[in-house]
């Protein structure tokens, strides 16, 4: 194991401790070994990319990162990463560069300008670069943003932004037991774990003390943080993975405990955007505790953000106390009566729907009256409603006539009931009960006065008995009898419930026909004498009972 110290000197360790010491010309920034040549690559802070072989023991000719044939723009190293795949290595600038060398040629192959692409190009130092896979490769830069790129192409695939304006110290690729693909990068504040492809968030790590670098144990859960602390920061993520064997007794801990979702309020504080925190001046805030990075902004307190914002702008203050005395201006004015001012135009339907509007308990009703859309219907009086229309008196509630039921005591004259029922022999009052298009009418019980009778009440309202004195004998007229009496009382067959039952009518009025029609046909086969005869026997018949 190599390590990189502050005071330029590289330490070798092995299981038994520190193995060998030597020391570079320059401070180192970063280092990364080639299993293929043996070699130890550091970058330090000036133009090349130191190389110690570690099989022969001392140092061969280095990188230089000089612009000797003028294709690319110099500056020294900040980080290093190796292509096991393609065997070639990457190195970032200070100035946004990203460098790559041939081990077997010595020199470089291209270069390309990442700071273009970047948001913040003022500050777009590559602080660490990590190979996913041949052609995958994510970047991390000194302002806090982390991209991933195809080594084909120098656009970013996606880009995430830790939002603290730090540099990226570490990134590492790893899968995790659901089989999603996360990509892990730290800052000096904090640990984020998110997906490679959609940089959606999975978990993010916070600690006490500064962060200056992180590992992940292999296939496993467990985090290690190598932060300015005694200790160094341990931390289990079982989303990630399992624990290590040598210390299983981590999953029979996390087991038991049940996932709670806590969900942070932030009730006393305000979201501002990072323009708008340079606006006001408080860009140097970024970073610690007043501020709090989230999505593409920062939580403030409120009463601080008040503060500064009336320290910034006096007259908004003043802007906000003459709005805060018009509300509650407003509200006392609402406590008072309301005078209603009616439309000119159907006035009498809007004090309905007035009425109507306060006993509404249905939120999905339409009232017109507060509805645009009915707006003319109250303005223009080419809507206004004409009660003496026929068609408005027939569809209005208000102007329907009602249906009159007949009263049993009441007696209705021939003049009122055109169409009746009287029992006759002849056949044609029964077709009286239809009218003259062919429909049933409704009558339960109906009397008319006969006032043409030979009794009628015009002959100076004498009683029966008093009229057969005065008349004689009453005679008969083509074999019909005379009605007697001053009125007819009908009976229909009628259910209250149900209403007139026109089958049974209908049945009665065919078999009346029926029988009327065979008396005839019996009444005609007789021979005359016999029909002289039966006429003959009714009348004696009729005069004994007299």
């Amino acid at each position: 194991m190599a390590l990189l110290l502050n005071d330029r000197y590289v330490e070798m360790h092995s299981q038994e401790g520190m193995y060998h010491r030597l020391r570079i010309p320059n401070f180192g920034r970063d280092l990364a070994y080639d299993h293929y040549t043996c070699d130890l690559n550091i970058t330090s802070a000036s133009y090349e990319v130191y190389r110690l072989n570690l099989e022969s023991g001392r140092f061969n000719r280095p990188y230089s990162l000089e612009n000797r044939y003028e294709l690319i723009a110099t500056s020294h190293g900040t980080s290093i990463a190796i292509n096991h795949d393609y065997h070639f290595l990457l190195v970032g600038t200070q100035d946004g560069h990203v460098i790559a060398f041939d081990p077997r040629t010595r020199n470089h192959i291209t270069g390309v300008n990442l700071g273009h692409f970047s948001h913040d190009v003022s500050n777009a130092a590559v602080s660490a670069i990590k190979f996913r896979d041949g052609i995958n490769v994510g970047v991390g830069f000194a302002n806090g943003i982390v991209s991933m790129y195809d080594v084909r192409s120098p656009i970013p695939l996606v880009s995430k932004d830790h939002m603290y304006g730090e540099p990226i110290k570490r990134i590492a690729f790893l899968s995790c037991v659901d089989g999603g693909d996360y990509v892990a990068s730290c800052d000096s504040h904090s640990l984020k774990i998110y997906n490679r492809r959609d940089v959606k968030m999975l978990t993010t790590i916070e600690t006490n003390d500064p962060i200056n670098d992180f590992c992940i144990f292999p296939n496993s859960g467990l985090v290690f943080f190598a932060n300015d602390s005694p200790h160094s920061g341990i931390y289990f993520v079982p989303s990630i993975g399992m624990a290590p064997k040598w210390c299983s007794y981590l999953d029979n801990l996390t087991d038991g405990m049940e996932e709670v979702s806590n969900t942070q309020i932030y009730d006393d504080y305000k979201f501002i955007t990072r323009p708008e925190l340079e606006e006001l001046g408080l860009s140097n805030l970024i970073g610690t505790e007043s501020l709090r990075a989230y999505m593409h902004g920062f939580f403030i307190n409120v009463r601080f953000y008040k503060r500064i914002k009336a320290a910034h702008d006096p007259l908004s203050y003043q802007e906000f106390k003459k709005r805060t005395l018009r509300q509650k201006i407003e509200e006392e004015r609402a406590d008072r009566l309301k005078l209603i001012k009616l439309p000119s135009v159907n006035r009498e339907l809007a004090e309905h729907l007035l009425k109507s509007k306060s006993t509404m308990t249905n939120s999905d009703i339409i009232n017109p009256l507060g509805d645009d859309r009915f707006k003319k219907l109250f303005l223009d009086s080419n809507f206004e409603i004409d009660k003496d229309n026929e068609h408005f008196k027939l569809i209005s509630r208000a102007g329907a006539i009602k249906k009159t039921k007949l009263i049993k005591n009441k007696p209705v004259t021939q003049e009122e009931q055109p169409h009746s029922f009287v029992e006759s022999d002849d056949d044609d009052s029964i077709e009286k009960l239809t009218s003259d298009d062919g429909e049933l009418q409704e009558y339960q019980i109906s009397s008319i006065f006969n006032d043409s009778g030979p009794f009628s009440t015009k002959s100076g309202g004498l009683t029966i008995e008093e009229k057969l004195a005065k008349k004689g004998n009453i005679s008969r007229d083509g074999g019909q009898e005379l009605v007697f009496g001053d009125q007819e009382v009908n009976f229909i067959p009628h259910d209250e419930k149900k209403g007139l039952d026109f089958k049974k009518y209908q049945r009665l009025k065919d078999h009346i026909v029926d029988k009327k029609k065979l008396q005839k046909n019996y009444t005609k086969r007789l021979p005359m004498r016999t029909k002289k005869l039966l006429r003959s026997g009714l009348k004696k018949l009729k005069k004994s009972k007299t």
